[in-house]
């Protein structure tokens, strides 16, 4: 490729149109003649003298200007990027959808936010003209509000689904790919139309997925708690395990956190193939990607009765970077939670030291719990109802590494108090209110739970009671309920000698609910060698770089 030099070229003379087409020339191109184009283009955005207005960016040389610098990854300052929204804004009206798509996606692959008056601005006219876009504008506006993370105007929504829906058809595998991507990210639940629409089309078309397409999918879908069809499903875990060496590390960890959410079990020869991909490339994986790839194992076997084994690779991947999991409450919290699940039923995650060192950071990092209203009123009628019962509330139950709303201790009962939060948009229990549940009916605690509009029904204190009394009043009398809390052993000083790679799942344990283990100082290097799990509440990102559409140039 022929290099060009600066001056060879007289760039300060250029008008616009010029400094596009040299910017789209990539045979001229070299790091010197791109900064000259730079500065020339930034003087043109800032100057003011109308000598210049005859060589001014029009709204299409904005966006080519822009979208060229984004696909050479161009690193822009602050002022360009003020002068050209500035601009931009001005132009608004002037841009087509092509434009509005690429300038959009330019700010998403660049990883800047432009300002609120140019988002607004922006939204406006797309809302507009969103009939007008093709289906590759639409996944790759969509992609960079995920990308950045900002949420349109509930129009533009509702706009982008309706004209999607419409034309799903058109979508090619990346886009459908990107578009869910972006949703998950946003946190936007689409319509149900465009998600069974979204479902068909990617099933017909899932062999043409790219391995980042099918991890940023799936991820989407555990995200959004969508259920996709066992025929979506099915194929997707084929194709999957035919090009699993493609995966990289990312897409690894992404895919086993959404089953793991999704709470779908794939199939034997899917983990195998998973299994044996992530042993082979530990050394790549991130913190993060280890924590996720663990906690999708974790709440597999949570919810699925899973028996799939954690590999030994990760455990002690964990065990060997201890140090750096003690910045957030929520990481150590999820790591305790997961061994403390683990070791319950043989060996946990944690050497004894690691497991010591988190138990401490986890208890200096605590902080009270906010009790709502609905929580206090439940708890005042449950207090007077068995008034011959110890009743707690906020009570901090070690193995779960949180607190439930309400305690009673002599029946070993818990009563959590769910509100609007807890709840999908169907009012049925969301992820995390049933990965809670299923947590603590494991450490044998009886667990019950008051929607709050069942409780907001009950009008007068004599129904509250009587509810109440309908709800607690049969469960068993237990004695010494308090178990769980304090008693802990290390690998050291008492293993069982049930073999770590054939443990039973947690409803069969013949290890007694008050007996933990810590993870062996050094353990056998079995491929399936115990599971276990824990997660970052940060949620798991696609691979934001390899996601990128190649988008049409202007």
């Amino acid at each position: 490729m022929h290099r060009g030099s600066s001056t060879q070229f007289n760039i300060q003379a250029m008008g616009s149109i010029q400094l596009c087409k040299m910017l789209k020339d990539r045979d001229v191109l070299s790091k010197p003649i791109i900064t000259e184009i730079y500065n020339r283009a930034l003087f043109l955005l800032q100057t003011e003298d109308a000598r210049y207005n005859r060589v001014q960016f029009d709204a299409r040389g904005l966006a080519t200007i822009l979208y060229q610098f984004a696909k050479l990854n161009y690193v822009i300052g602050s002022e360009f990027i003020d002068a050209w929204t500035n601009k931009a804004i001005n132009l608004m009206d002037d841009f087509n959808p092509q434009e509005l798509a690429n300038s959009i996606w330019a700010f998403g692959r660049l990883e800047i936010h432009p300002s609120d008056q140019f988002i607004q601005a922006w939204i406006h006219h797309a809302t507009k003209t969103i009939d007008n876009f093709n289906t590759q504008n639409l996944a790759n506006s969509i992609w960079a509000f995920g990308r950045l993370e900002i949420h349109p105007s509930d129009q533009f929504i509702q706009a982008w689904i309706h004209h999607a829906t419409k034309t799903i058809d058109n979508f090619n595998t990346q886009g459908l790919a990107n578009s869910i991507w972006a949703f998950g990210r946003l946190e936007i639940h689409p319509s149900d139309q465009f998600i069974q629409a979204w479902i068909h089309h990617a099933t017909k078309t899932i062999d043409n997925f790219n391995t980042q397409g099918l991890a940023n999918s799936i991820l989407a879908l555990g995200q959004l708690e969508i259920h996709p069809s066992y025929q979506f499903i099915n194929a997707w875990i084929h194709h999957a395990t035919k090009t699993i060496d493609n995966f990289n590390t990312q897409n690894l960890a992404n895919s086993i956190w959404a089953f793991g959410q999704l709470e779908i079990h794939p199939s034997d020869q899917f983990i195998q193939a998973w299994i044996h991909h992530a042993t082979k490339t530990i050394d790549n994986f991130s913190l993060q990607e280890l924590a996720n790839s663990i906690y999708g194992i974790f709440t597999l076997n949570v919810l699925c009765n899973s028996k799939i084994k954690v590999p030994q690779q990760f455990i002690s991947a964990v065990n060997q970077n201890i140090e750096l999991f003690d910045e957030n409450i929520e990481d150590i919290g999820q790591i305790l939670k997961a061994h403390y699940y683990f070791g319950k039923q043989g060996v946990g995650i944690l050497t004894s030291q690691n497991r010591q060192l988190l138990e401490k950071k986890f208890k200096t990092k605590l902080t009270p719990c906010h009790t709502s209203n609905l929580q206090l009123n439940v708890l005042k009628v449950v207090k007077k109802v068995l008034a011959q019962h110890t009743v707690k509330s906020e009570y901090h139950i070690k193995q779960i590494t949180s607190s439930v709303d309400i305690f009673i201790k002599e029946k070993n009962t818990v009563i959590q108090v769910d509100g609007p939060s807890h709840f999908d948009d169907n009012n049925a229990p969301n992820f995390s209110t049933r990965l809670n549940t299923e947590l603590l009916k494991s450490y044998g605690y009886i667990v019950h739970r008051i929607p709050y509009w069942v409780w907001n029904k009950l009008k007068t204190n004599i129904a509250k009671e009587e509810y109440i009394c309908e709800l607690i009043c049969t469960d068993e009398f237990v004695y010494q309920s308090e178990t769980l809390e304090e008693v802990f052993y290390d690998a050291q000083e008492n293993i069982p000698e049930q073999s770590t790679s054939e443990i039973l799942p947690h409803s069969e344990s013949q290890v007694s609910d008050d007996v933990f283990y810590d993870a062996y100082e050094y353990i056998p290097q079995d491929l399936l060698t115990h599971e276990s799990s824990f997660h970052y509440d940060m949620q798991a990102l696609g691979n934001i770089g390899s996601s990128d559409f190649e988008t049409h140039s202007l």
